[in-house]
């Protein structure tokens, strides 16, 4: 309370006071003072009323005052309770500060990661080293014996004529195990260099044997360099070594180790898939990596049909097997055939990568270009007249493929074909390419191959496939009668070449036609291969992927079907049905990827 509240206070006191001791005067003295008393009684009431105003005007200012106290303590609480938020805040923002503090180191390590040198490679003079293959313990189980490895040759699958087409086998291997190479190097930010090995052990030397060491050689898969460089919106990819052929189908642009062969277990594929591993020189182009366009000059060899060379009496002809030079000679195995070449196989294909709809879509065709050569020598016993010459013919084909993603990392499509003449090497049946007809000259016989399947990743463990595929040979039969001599039959399919109703009897003596006696041996099967179908499942499980490389296992079941060609019975003339057979096979896969 101030000074002037304290004096105002006193004042009215005395007035009040006053006021009181009035009356008691004024009866001991009768109006001596009245109208003094009533003059001072009406300035002390005025005093009075101005002080209670006064006092009205305190009371009123100390309820502002209290009023003003309040709110202060309100807002004070209210900043209070903002500080108290805001240290909060405070708080929390350096915990995430210390905690991203913390992930700072994870961080940068991650980021020097990606320009460490990695521990999974060897790096000398800035060429990176990089290791690769598996092994592998496989077993393969046949109904009808093939005496074959891991690899099914399925133009051989045995007619009924031969015992050992009634009994089955059973094979252990590690022959399919492999081992591969790949030093990669930047010369410039455009030009990059690679140099690529993969070698197995499906070599069959003629040491080789199953008996104690089970000791079989390596041989080459692939084995080549590439170099590519930039120019443009493309680059430009040269080849030159072993590798795939440029025809062999691929699942995206036509770069190598981008080839998409069949998933299976059989070392031989499947039935209908085209392809051959073959030194080469190729050179390629890409536009922005969607659009592609090749060209290879590869390995030439020529392939004949069985029990289809028959000539005309004089007539010798050097290709087949090589007759008048012998078999292998240098560097060459001397128990194995070559063929005769001029000129190289000639191969073109283009390709297309999308991804229409998020659905990936690698579409390619192709085209080659065959010679096929040889020497016909004219004897002088020969009822055909001329000089010994060497003769050529061409041979040509056409395909492509298809790979589309269905359901993206789900399920995978494939479709590929391959039509022409003279392509069976390029087939994985390996049927024949040319036929002879009896005066010497070569045929190429027309060959159609199909194959299609799918892939469906169950899961990020198991991939399960089903593949179908067929090939098919046009009968090329040649008939030729000399003035005065015998008629000659031969090429592929001649049905009076031999009578083909004994593939199909497993005998030791039968009679010959027309003669009432009896010879020796299973004649009437020249074995010659219309066309073969395989319908193919399996899948492939992968228990374990880590740091240490991954571990696959698999099984595999096909069915395959091989059709040769009708004939007709030499006697009646009858047509005799075409022989047919069949193989079911079962394969397993245990294999170790130590590097992937």
């Amino acid at each position: 309370m101030t000074i002037r509240t304290s004096l105002l206070g006193g004042a009215a006191l005395g007035a009040l006071l006053a006021l009181a001791i009035a009356p008691a005067a004024d009866a001991k003295t009768k109006h001596p003072h009245h109208v003094v008393v009533v003059v001072a009684g009406a300035g002390v009431k005025s005093d009075v009323d101005e002080l209670k105003a006064e006092v009205q005007s305190l009371e009123a200012w100390k309820d502002q005052e209290t009023a003003a106290r309040a709110q202060t303590t309100e807002q004070v609480a209210q900043l209070q309770g903002a500080l108290s938020d805001a240290n909060a805040r405070a708080d929390r923002a350096e915990q995430q500060v210390q905690a991203q503090i913390q992930t700072i180191p994870g961080e940068v390590d991650a980021e020097v990661d990606k320009t460490r040198v990695k521990t999974d490679a060897l790096y000398i003079k800035g060429i990176k080293f990089t290791l690769g293959g598996f092994a592998a313990l496989e077993t393969v189980t046949r109904d009808h014996n093939m005496t074959s490895d891991i690899a099914t040759n399925f133009s051989a699958i045995p007619y009924p004529n031969i015992p050992a087409a009634h009994t089955s086998e059973t094979r252990f291997s590690a022959r399919q195990s492999r081992v591969s190479g790949l030093a990669q190097a930047d010369i410039s930010p455009d030009i990059h260099i690679e140099g690529y090995g993969e070698f197995d052990f499906l070599g069959g030397a003629q040491t080789a044997n199953s008996n104690q060491t089970n000791s079989f050689n390596p041989r080459v898969r692939n084995l080549y360099g590439t170099i590519d460089w930039k120019n443009g919106d493309g680059t430009w990819h040269a080849l030159a070594g072993q590798n795939w052929s440029l025809l062999t189908m691929n699942s995206t642009g036509i770069m190598p180790r981008s080839e998409a062969p069949p998933p299976v277990i059989d070392a031989q594929y499947v039935v209908g898939f085209a392809f051959t591993r073959q030194p080469q020189i190729r050179i390629a182009y890409d536009w922005n990596k969607e659009f592609w366009a090749a060209v290879s000059l590869e390995n030439p060899q020529s392939t004949f049909a069985g029990g289809s060379n028959v000539f005309e009496p004089g007539i010798s002809v050097i290709n087949t097997s090589l007759p008048g030079n012998g078999t292998g000679g240098s560097l060459f195995y001397n128990d194995t055939s070559f063929s005769l070449n001029d000129v190289p196989d000639v191969i073109g294909k283009v390709a297309l990568d999308e991804t229409p709809d998020g659905h990936k879509l690698h579409v390619e065709g192709f085209g080659i270009a065959r010679n096929f050569y040889e020497r016909v020598n004219v004897g002088g016993t020969s009822t055909t007249t001329g000089a010994p010459a060497n003769r050529s013919t061409e041979g040509w084909g056409v395909g492509g493929s298809v790979e589309f993603q269905a359901l993206p990392k789900m399920l995978d499509l494939q479709l590929s074909g391959m039509y022409g003449d003279g392509i069976g090497r390029y087939l994985t049946s390996g049927l024949p390419d040319v036929a002879f007809s009896p005066d010497g000259n070569m045929h190429p016989i027309t060959e159609f191959g199909v194959l299609g399947g799918l892939t469906w990743h169950a899961t990020p463990q198991l991939d399960i496939y089903a593949l179908g595929g067929e090939e098919l040979e046009d009968a090329m039969p040649f008939s030729l009668t000399p003035a005065g001599g015998t008629t000659v039959n031969g090429g592929l399919g001649n049905q009076a070449f031999t009578n083909n109703s004994l593939c199909m009897l497993e005998t030791t003596t039968v009679p010959t036609p027309g003669s009432g006696s009896s010879i020796t041996g299973v004649p009437g099967c020249n074995g010659q291969t219309h066309f073969l179908t395989e319908g193919t499942v399996g899948f492939w499980h992968k228990p374990y992927a880590g740091s240490f490389g991954h571990f696959q296992w698999g099984l595999q079941y096909q069915y395959i079907e091989r059709h040769g060609f009708g004939s007709t019975d030499p006697v009646s003339g009858a047509a005799v049905a075409a022989p047919h057979t069949s193989e079911q096979i079962l394969m397993s896969s245990f294999r170790f990827y130590p590097f992937q």
